[in-house]
């Protein structure tokens, strides 16, 4: 699996190689189509991707899409082709499984085997240090390489000089040497300029480490036979040979890692399935059941609404659990530092976490449905999306002692008679905004309520999110019609033929750099 400079994702397997653009998947076949297995990528400045194969053969694709095969005046070995990279000078190294390591210079092919002091001629992977040596992974060790003047250097790499295991699987470069990966040891960290193993895991059970991937956000991952590791920089720093599970596997390997050019992490598992994600995402397992809602309130706190209660983010762990048989799909903080919960079927509940008081609205004190699916506010005024319409509530700073909740329904309003309304979005003017089912989106301007897609300048009829960039323009997330991005009156449509994953989209946040995060 590697990127090109256009940003494609190319991706070997033993049915042949294929090219990921971000949406499709396309096949390429190369020129003698009984050759599918694809064991090597590499990227090289001057003529594209380099392809090779397990019969040993290697081919290269350039900038135009055109194959072409690769045949030295030499020959090419009859092993696989296990390894391949560009070195500083442009030159390009191969490893095989059986034949040793090779690189060519200057239109010449030059081998480097077991007679030239290599600890293996069977290599597992391969990877090139900040110096420009070559290091080759085997079963005996590491050869580290360098082919100065058309001479071949060789320094080995063992047990004697700090390796925890003779088997080696894996490498990763990084600014002070190299990450190792071992069969049975997991993995260490072999510092270049002290020429000594500086970092360790001193106690491993969790297979062998068949990929790496240092320094992703103060991180470096490791893909084992049994799950997805990291350990950060500072552990490195102190040698305490700290890591983190970030998933376990059960009969699956991990075989690489890679970061793409926007910092997202793949990994390939197995040699079957391609994951992708940031990396800056940290995941906290729980049994509470499905997330509905999710709130950070002005303490920092974080608050999560399930089917089986409200339960709190605290140190890592989901803790606690308030109204345990509530399903709660909406979360909202007022301006005094309450909290409303939206349910599904018992109406709103006003909760004052501070005395652990509250007061709750339901459809037998008149509500128009109990069923909140949004909640947003701005200054007094709260509004509920609901499905059967709107609710205006009167906030007041006595809530909820007082135990009554002053509301409105806004159904007899004009331009908000529907009865499906997912999302509710005050924007930074005050201006209330909402998205519906079959209505499109409306918005409600000092009590003037306009209907975008009745006035045919909105096209889609289901608006399930809405969000606000730091150029207030107003995203629109729909159900199969993709995003909507409305500025001054005009829209700009973002679909699948434009890289969206999908037409629908549930959810939109945006962060304070202007990342879009689209559910």
């Amino acid at each position: 699996m590697i990127q090109d400079k256009r940003g494609l994702i190319w991706l070997a397997s033993e049915e042949g190689l294929f090219r990921f653009d971000g949406l499709n998947y396309k096949r390429y076949t190369l020129q003698d189509s009984t050759l599918c297995h694809v064991t090597a990528l590499a990227i090289r400045q001057r003529s594209g991707l380099w392809v090779g194969m397990q019969e040993g053969n290697i081919f290269f694709i350039d900038e135009q899409n055109q194959v072409w095969s690769w045949i030295p005046e030499e020959g090419l070995p009859d092993q696989p082709i296990t390894a391949m990279l560009e070195d500083h000078k442009g030159r390009l190294w191969f490893s095989t499984y059986g034949e040793g390591l090779y690189v060519y210079d200057e239109d010449r092919l030059f081998n480097f085997n077991v007679q030239d002091g290599l600890v293996e001629n069977q290599i597992y992977s391969m990877a090139l240090d900040n110096l420009g040596q070559v290091w080759i992974a085997t079963d005996n060790g590491i050869s580290v390489c360098r082919f100065e003047n058309r001479k071949k250097f060789i320094r080995n790499i063992g047990i004697s000089q700090g390796l925890l295991d003779e088997i080696v699987y894996s490498f990763a470069a990084d600014s002070s040497g190299m990450w190792v990966g071992f069969h049975s040891h997991g993995f260490c960290h072999f510092n270049a300029e002290l020429d000594t193993v500086d970092f360790v895991v001193p106690s491993w059970s969790h297979g062998p480490v068949r990929a790496i991937y240092p320094n992703l956000n103060e991180k470096t991952w490791v893909g084992t036979e049994r799950g997805i590791f990291f350990c950060d920089q500072a552990s490195t720093r102190t040698n305490n040979g700290h890591f983190q599970i970030v998933a376990a596997f059960k009969d699956k390997s991990c075989d690489q890692i890679m970061a793409d050019q926007e910092g997202n992490l793949w990994l390939m598992i197995d040699q079957n399935n391609i994951y992708c994600g940031s990396p800056m995402i940290e995941v906290f397992p729980h049994e509470e059941g499905d997330i509905q809602a999710i709130l950070q309130d002005q303490q920092g706190a974080v608050w999560l609404g399930t089917q089986n209660g409200l339960f709190e983010l605290r140190d890592g762990k989901i803790a606690g659990n308030r109204w345990p048989d509530e399903n709660i799909i909406s979360l909202y903080e007022d301006k005094y530092e309450r909290i409303w919960i939206g349910t599904f079927g018992q109406g709103v509940i006003c909760w004052d976490p501070q005395n652990d008081d509250f007061s709750r609205l339901r459809e037998r004190h008149g509500m128009v449905n109990g069923s909140v699916l949004s909640i947003d506010g701005y200054g007094d005024d709260l509004w509920l999306a609901t499905l059967g319409g709107i609710v205006q509530i009167y906030n007041q700073r006595q809530f909820p002692s007082t135990g009554r909740i002053n509301y409105t329904n806004l159904t007899n309003l004009e331009g908000l008679s529907g009865k499906f309304f997912y999302k509710v979005f005050v924007d930074n003017s005050g201006n209330v905004w909402f998205g519906t089912d079959g209505q499109g989106v409306i918005r409600m301007i000092d009590g003037k309520v306009t209907n975008l897609l009745l006035e045919d300048s909105f096209p889609a009829r289901t608006v399930y999110t809405i969000a606000q960039d730091q150029e207030d323009n107003i995203w629109l997330g729909t159900g199969g019609d993709g995003v909507y991005i409305y500025r001054d009156g005009t829209y700009e449509h973002l679909d699948q033929s434009k890289g969206l994953r999908s037409q629908t989209i549930s959810s939109i946040a945006i962060d304070a750099p202007e990342e879009v995060l689209l559910v």
